[in-house]
């Protein structure tokens, strides 16, 4: 969804799609927030159980709607769609990870992530930190365009067997990191071969939201049992989290829906066409303020929360604005 090449829609798509993009961007920056948090001030079961919650559902938010939102882009002739993969995904990525490892290699005893030396070349076989992102996107939807002459069953059974394929490998294969990965791959071929139309009117069935909200649930509970222990590893990646992220998925589009009839839906839909920089820059604003106020004695978890959380969504959007401005958006992989 961040980085997904935007396919071409009718303008009566409105503003639930980018709504929900907003909704799971700022999952992410309160994902990645809280994990900041827990590890410098010390895990609490409370921050475990959010945590788990949220990645049961933000990324295959995420790939799901980059899957549905592909649908066009995937029709385009080889060129134009291989110099969108290189311009939105291949760029960023080189870029941003060479950024990232610079910045924990450059302040590794202050933060949670302790890099000894950079290693250009690494990057391109271990992305750092949260750029797994785009490594696995751009991979995921150059293998749909690869899959697109098939029949919409075959892709949707290659989709079913590779969720099923990363769930089970998850806790089995420490050194293979895009193995577990391998199920939000699965997750986006098959939201390739849905119609958004039919997707939206799910998202409006009453009978399919009460039933989202069971689904769902049934993920809080898992994560309260989590939450008793240490987490260890990519949080929620179990078979059993896979009704909640269906439920979660859902649930946000009926609240992306609800969202575009109010007065807020033209600001949250904002947020929404802008996630590739608050994606690319979030994690070293998170860190940066973190460490300053921690640094500056607050320790209060709520309060740095409700402090690096809206900064985390906000402040890249101004650096966009600026970027825009300068006409350096195209250079900085932000458009």
């Amino acid at each position: 969804m961040i980085a997904a090449p935007p396919a071409t829609v009718p303008a009566a798509r409105a503003a639930d799609l980018d709504i929900a993009r907003a909704l799971g961007i700022t999952l992410v920056v309160a994902g990645h927030a809280l994990i900041g948090v827990e590890r410098a001030l010390g895990e609490t079961p409370g921050g475990r159980f959010a945590i788990v919650v949220i990645y049961a559902v933000h990324m295959p938010l995420f790939f799901f709607l980059s899957g549905l939102l592909a649908r066009s882009a995937l029709t385009e002739p080889p060129r134009t769609f291989a110099r969108r993969l290189a311009s939105r995904f291949v760029w960023p990525y080189l870029l941003w990870s060479l950024v990232i490892l610079s910045f924990h290699a450059s302040f590794s005893d202050v933060t949670n992530t302790r890099v000894e030396a950079v290693h250009p070349l690494r990057v391109l076989w271990a992305p750092p930190s949260v750029m797994w992102f785009l490594y696995v996107l751009g991979g995921s939807l150059a293998l749909a365009r690869l899959l697109r002459p098939l029949p919409v069953a075959a892709t949707r059974a290659i989709g079913c067997a590779l969720i099923l394929v990363g769930l089970l490998l998850a806790d089995r294969t420490p050194d293979a990191w895009l193995l577990p990965y391998l199920r939000f791959t699965g997750l986006l071929l098959i939201a390739t071969t849905l119609d958004p139309a039919r997707i939206r009117g799910a998202a409006a069935n009453p009978a399919a939201r009460v039933s989202a909200l069971v689904l769902l649930a049934s993920g809080t509970a898992f994560a309260a049992l989590a939450a008793t222990a240490p987490i260890a590893g990519y949080p929620a990646a179990e078979v059993r989290y896979l009704p909640a992220a269906a439920g979660g998925i859902l649930l946000a589009l009926a609240a992306s829906d609800a969202l575009a009839r109010t007065a807020l839906a033209g600001a949250v839909a904002r947020i929404g066409r802008q996630t590739m920089p608050i994606f690319l820059t979030h994690v070293l604003v998170l860190a940066a303020l973190r460490i300053a106020l921690v640094h500056a004695g607050v320790t209060d978890r709520g309060l740095i929360l409700a402090v690096i959380i809206p900064a985390g969504v906000l402040l890249p959007l101004v650096a966009a604005g600026f970027a825009r401005r300068l006409g350096a958006s195209r250079l900085l992989g932000w458009s």
